[in-house]
């Protein structure tokens, strides 16, 4: 009886969901049967209550910690004037940096965003990762290109090809069994305002994208999503 236990308690830690903010996502090895809901649940839960109660909102922060916000946007096919539902999003619009919600080898990433299918499934992510300043920025160019020999190593020449979208930024891609996996990395200049009488203070920020797509969901994906960062994959 005692064996059974354990191996029951074994089955229940194994098959634990990750949670947004108190697990590190393996993106590496994700299952393309992944529980996206069961990611995300706590932090809209906390978005939800913390926006109701008002009077209790320090309260409510100094008992979570902080939390992530998560939003939800459902996006439709307009076909004969039928909307057909395709796809949910689970967006962040902003992060932390080095808040580390999940890593692909060596290299973290502070925002995960998800679409799952109308049947539930998840159909791709995007990870993202920000640094600011000229130093850290070289840190995160040596971090990237460990990241493009890593998978390299592993998953042989990518193909490289320019962003569909801006047209600039160079996209690595790896056609694997059942998944895509898209990476690329891009250096910008962004006005920072401390206050609405300070001047904007540019600062260097280099952003870091991860893309991990469902084959079966790929050609949807790229042909009728026409909103946000997936347009860089049409």
């Amino acid at each position: 009886m005692k064996k059974v236990i354990i191996l029951l308690l074994i089955s229940m830690v194994s098959c634990k969901t990750p949670k947004v903010g108190m697990d590190q996502l393996d993106l590496e090895n994700i299952s393309l049967d992944f529980n996206v809901d069961g990611f995300y649940a706590d932090e809209i839960y906390k978005a939800v209550t913390f926006k109701k109660e008002q009077e209790n909102q320090a309260a409510l922060l100094q008992k979570w910690g902080g939390f992530h916000e998560v939003v939800l946007d459902t996006i439709y096919d307009d076909d004969n004037n039928e909307q057909k539902l395709l796809a949910i999003e689970y967006k962040m619009p902003s992060s932390a940096e080095g808040d580390s919600l999940g890593y692909y080898g060596n290299k973290y990433f502070d925002k995960v965003e998800m679409l799952k299918s109308s049947e539930g499934n998840l159909m791709a992510l995007l990870a993202s990762a920000f640094v600011i300043g000229e130093e850290d920025g070289q840190v995160a160019v040596s971090e990237y290109k460990d990241l493009l020999q890593y998978l390299t190593g592993k998953y042989g020449k990518p193909m490289i090809e320019k962003d569909a979208f801006y047209n600039k930024q160079t996209m690595y891609s790896w056609s694997l069994d059942d998944r895509v996996v898209v990476t690329t990395s891009n250096a910008i200049i962004v006005d920072f305002f401390g206050s609405e009488q300070d001047e904007a203070e540019q600062q260097n920020v280099i952003e870091t994208k991860l893309f991990v797509i469902d084959k079966a969901h790929k050609a949807l994906l790229t042909e009728k999503i026409e909103e946000g960062e997936w347009l860089m994959l049409r």
